[in-house]
């Protein structure tokens, strides 16, 4: 016999919920916390994020939108990489919450869907509402009106990162002064490495200026910037950093995220005792023994 029509509908709606988790799962998952996207508040994305120095991306999302649902599930799988290779956090957060709704609406953060923000630029103060925050990018999710996956989102949110790395050249005066921490890369690319502008983004703070020198570029006198024969023989790329106008140090790691954070944190840790040295030490005497020691 056949079982009774409200079991038969009552199966067919579990199975469709089986269905539909099954497809959002991984972005119902995000949004709770899970993973490498991390769900955030309004409050808390008005104090992580628009007062942070750090590279954010943040999704702007409707839980009824189909076009949030695939952009979450692109964005997942990249999530982990931006942060570990690039130090990009991501986060999301739900404008379809009651108590989200009307402030997402009156910030315009869903202009369209779905709404991809990166917040790369260093905060500033708003002299309306009294608080920090930061311009936002808008990143484009579509490629020719076609939705993206994940490897083209990794490049195109890469690409959108603003390029605060300078160019190191004699040519037209771009050397570094003879103060503060300098963080250089001698490399044979053509282009900015992403990786070079997202640390560009995150010591911008700790007052770290980061350059950037093609070896097509080092010209007839590469001694004239300070790149010695010991330099121009070491394997591409070359990590280089520079305390208060002295002389280049070599970076020896691996050329990754973590180690070149680590080697100009400890050249910022350098300026921090060569200026305290300074200070304990007033005049040209003082001077000169800081100088030494950098």
């Amino acid at each position: 016999p056949q079982p009774p029509r409200g079991l038969m509908q009552a199966r067919m709606h579990r199975l469709l919920q089986l269905w539909a988790l099954a497809l959002l799962g991984q972005a119902a998952a995000l949004y709770e916390g899970e993973g490498h996207v991390l769900a955030i508040s309004k409050a808390e994305f008005q104090e992580a994020v628009q007062g942070s120095n750090e590279p954010f991306l943040v999704h702007f999302y409707n839980e009824s939108s189909a076009a949030d649902d695939y952009l979450a599930s692109v964005l997942a799988p990249i999530a982990q990489g931006l942060w570990e290779s690039f130090g990009i956090n991501t986060r999301a957060l739900d404008c379809s919450q009651e108590d989200q709704v009307r402030w997402c609406k009156k910030e315009n953060l869903r202009p369209f869907e779905p709404s991809l923000r990166g917040y790369f630029l260093m905060p500033q103060m708003n002299p309306y509402t009294k608080r920090l925050e930061r311009q936002p990018l808008m990143i484009d999710t579509t490629s020719s009106g076609l939705q993206v996956d994940s490897k083209i989102l990794k490049k195109v949110v890469l690409d959108e990162m603003p390029n605060f790395v300078k160019k190191l050249s004699t040519a037209d005066g771009s050397v570094p002064p003879d103060t503060g921490v300098h963080v250089a890369v001698l490399s044979d690319r053509a282009r900015t490495s992403p990786l070079l502008k997202a640390l560009a983004i995150r010591f911008f703070h700790h007052n770290v200026t980061y350059w950037e020198l093609h070896e097509n570029d080092v010209g007839d006198f590469p001694e004239d910037i300070g790149i010695t024969e010991e330099i121009l023989a070491m394997p591409r790329p070359t990590v280089l950093g520079m305390v208060d106008g002295g002389d280049w140090q070599i970076f020896r790691g691996e050329p990754y995220r973590d180690g070149i954070e680590e080697f100009a944190m400890g050249l910022v840790a350098e300026l921090g005792e060569t200026s305290g040295a300074a200070g304990q030490d007033a005049g040209p005497n003082g001077q000169a023994k800081a100088k030494a020691k950098a």
